[in-house]
């Protein structure tokens, strides 16, 4: 995920939990006070599980599929080996 779409999605996960509180932006109340509240769980860490939870579905697929296909030669590029044609 790029640092811009990090950002978008930290912001709108902090304006939904300021709706919920019923915070207003000119009430200056620090995000950080917003989370300490809500107790909900930081944005990146909800994507970082979500992601091991696809990566875990797709190392599980059937050795044919094409998710896990390409998922073999993306690690076989990462070790440093030239793609297959």
């Amino acid at each position: 995920m790029l640092a811009e779409d990090s950002h978008r999605l930290q912001s709108f996960h902090m304006s939904c939990q300021r709706q919920i509180l019923g915070v207003k932006w000119y009430y200056h109340v620090k995000n950080s006070d917003i989370a300490a509240t809500t107790s909900l769980p930081n944005d990146n860490n909800i994507t970082a599980k979500r992601r091991l939870v696809l990566f875990g579905h797709v190392v599980r697929l059937d050795a044919n599929t094409p998710a896990h296909q390409i998922l073999k030669q993306a690690v076989y590029v990462k070790s440093g080996h030239r793609p297959n044609a």
